[in-house]
């Protein structure tokens, strides 16, 4: 009989054991020949059932001199005195393992039906309420739907939403049609504009230009950095997709293509490839995929290549696409490349085999912009011509979320990404303001204004908790939040 109860009931839940060892020993217990085998200090059942019973009436006990204390608080003069010294007597109550001797009132007591979940769904109500970055002032991200505990292990975090402006960088000379961060600390950031320069910018502090990357010979549409900060990619209109490297191994191809430095200390980029060509026009996005190894790239002759960045050598071409390609990525584990194009489709390819695997065709996609990848790989941003964005399950291939609000319908290139936690999404507008909807409802969060022109690009850094966006204005914006603030919401 217990080898059927191991083999019908235990056996599947072994998946849910803390640990290895637990199963193990729960296995111990049901089969071997008596407890004492398994627990050295069992005492016997009677012994052990009286001090389970003891236990549980302690807990009674502190309950009801709470209950007491609180009855005397509202009873008479001298209230917070006397509750405070019930609250303290019944908090230096004995310990579970001294007996405690039961009275009338607690013989009678009865654990309310569902009161661990009660007290789970208190704290945990508790935790939101008081949690860093709270935002009281945001009505809208009350309506999403109930916010479920993903864990017991840690306590909540609200995830942290810019509401101010913190800085204003100048440098380019003209629009700025790209952003990004250089690396997972969110130190520096790169842009790209229509000056044909790619410029390195130190977020700290008020924010710095801290060098300038010439060597393109038309607008940068395009800039992307990997997540060590020692790698960046830009790509223009001439067809040229130029990988920067920071420290040794970088070689210069010309004075032009070095970098200008302004400050001393920083990331010192040089040009060590151009990847493009320019017989096949303008590259309208390029990304660098998580391991390093590769970068992909889309443009106007409607392909997708994946390039090697070691060898500097496209190692396959991708084809299929009817319009040009606005944007490409990679996923995290950088065996799947994801594009989207102006013939309002978004395709999936396997990067071994260069063959499509999936491809979205809906109206609702219009002519896409720009696409972004969750962090866990399971939702994509699609972002199109027509005044909406849309949250994809990338399992279901189905349209979940409509993000509405912004305006998108002459720009080119105006894209979004996921924000803090993968819980929101940032995007630009061609109305100057950058927009927060939440990813789960679609409901726009807040509106941060300041620029003065079309809002092409946004970037999130999650450890330095700080938002990056330029625009048509030429200058870039570093925002942050303020609890001094208010928000912006939008019904």
């Amino acid at each position: 009989r217990p080898l059927a109860v191991l083999e019908k009931r235990l056996k599947p839940l072994e998946a849910h054991a803390r640990s290895q060892a637990e199963f193990k020993d729960l296995c111990y217990l049901l089969t071997c020949k008596n407890v004492q085998d398994g627990i050295a200090s069992w005492e016997g059942v009677s012994a052990e059932r009286e001090l389970l019973a003891e236990h549980f009436q302690t807990v009674l006990d502190l309950d009801d001199r709470a209950g007491d204390a609180r009855t005397e608080n509202k009873a008479g003069n001298g209230a917070v005195a006397t509750g405070s010294l019930s609250v303290g007597a019944a908090i230096s109550a004995p310990p579970p393992s001294v007996a405690v001797r039961p009275t009338a009132a607690s013989s009678m007591r009865r654990v309310p039906e569902r009161r661990l979940l009660s007290l789970l769904r208190q704290s945990y109500a508790y935790q939101v309420e008081f949690s860093p970055f709270h935002p009281r002032a945001h009505a809208a991200r009350e309506r999403e739907s109930a916010m479920a505990v993903s864990s017991l292990l840690d306590d909540y975090q609200c995830p942290m939403l810019p509401n101010s402006l913190r800085a204003t960088l100048w440098g380019h000379s003209a629009d700025v049609k790209a952003i990004a961060y250089i690396g997972r600390e969110g130190t520096y950031a790169a842009s790209g504009g229509s000056d044909n320069t790619v410029r390195i910018w130190d977020c700290r502090d008020g924010g710095r230009l801290h060098a300038t990357l010439e060597g393109h010979t038309a607008r940068v549409w395009s800039v992307s950095a990997g997540p060590s900060g020692r790698l960046l990619v830009s790509s223009g209109g001439e067809g040229a997709v130029r990988l920067w490297t920071s420290g040794e191994g970088g070689t210069s191809e010309s004075p032009r293509a070095a970098g200008r430095g302004l400050s001393g200390s920083g990331p010192d980029f040089r040009c060590a490839h151009d990847l493009g060509d320019r017989r096949h026009g303008a590259v309208y996005s390029a990304a660098v995929s998580d391991s390093e190894r590769a970068c992909v790239t889309g443009g106007y002759d409607r392909k997708v290549r994946v390039f090697d960045l070691a060898a500097g050598c496209a190692v396959s071409t991708l084809s299929g696409h009817e319009s040009a390609v606005t944007s490409a990525t990679f996923n995290q584990a950088g065996n799947l490349v994801i594009s989207g194009s102006k013939d309002c489709k978004v395709r999936f390819w396997d990067v071994r085999s260069g063959l499509c695997i999936k491809a979205l065709s809906s109206p609702l996609i219009g002519e896409v912009s720009c696409i972004a990848l969750a962090g866990n790989g399971l939702s994509l941003v699609v972002c199109s011509r027509n005044n909406a964005n849309r949250l994809w399950d990338m399992r279901m291939a189905k349209a979940l979320v409509t993000f509405k609000g912004h305006h998108n319908t002459h720009a080119n290139f105006v894209r979004a990404r996921f924000g803090p936690k993968d819980e929101t999404v940032l995007g630009g507008s061609e109305d100057g303001c950058v927009y927060l909807w939440g990813a789960q409802s679609g409901a726009v969060l807040h509106r941060l204004r300041g620029h003065e022109g079309v809002v092409y690009d946004t970037d999130w850094s999650e450890r330095a908790s700080q938002l990056a966006s330029c625009s048509h204005d030429g200058t870039v914006r570093l925002w942050m939040w303020e609890p001094d603030a208010s928000y912006d919401c939008v019904d």
